[in-house]
């Protein structure tokens, strides 16, 4: 699915209004849609489209197309750095 500038829009939106979270990301699964509604672009996940089920801790999770995920991640990190929460970063940091 590619995003429509519409789509764009509507992300970018969420995220400056706060409608979706920009940190605390602790895991992620991918998986074929459901028919659910992204969360990001309000539009239906069909089962033809890569879904984004997003954990934030307690009970909080939001589920995205894959392309409504890569778009709501990278501007999570070129606003803020990152997406994830301090923990998940500390799990996959090399221990030496």
């Amino acid at each position: 699915m590619a995003l429509s500038s519409e789509s764009r829009d509507r992300i970018l939106g969420k995220l400056s209004a706060g409608g979706l979270p920009r940190k605390g990301l602790t895991k992620m699964y991918a998986g074929y849609g459901r028919g659910y509604r992204c969360a990001a672009c309000d539009r239906t996940i069909t089962p033809y489209d890569v879904e984004y089920d997003m954990d934030f801790g307690g009970g909080v999770s939001y589920r995205m197309h894959s392309d409504c995920g890569a778009l709501w991640q990278a501007e999570c990190e070129q606003r803020d750095g990152s997406c994830t929460s301090a923990e998940m970063a500390d799990e996959h940091e090399p221990t030496l």
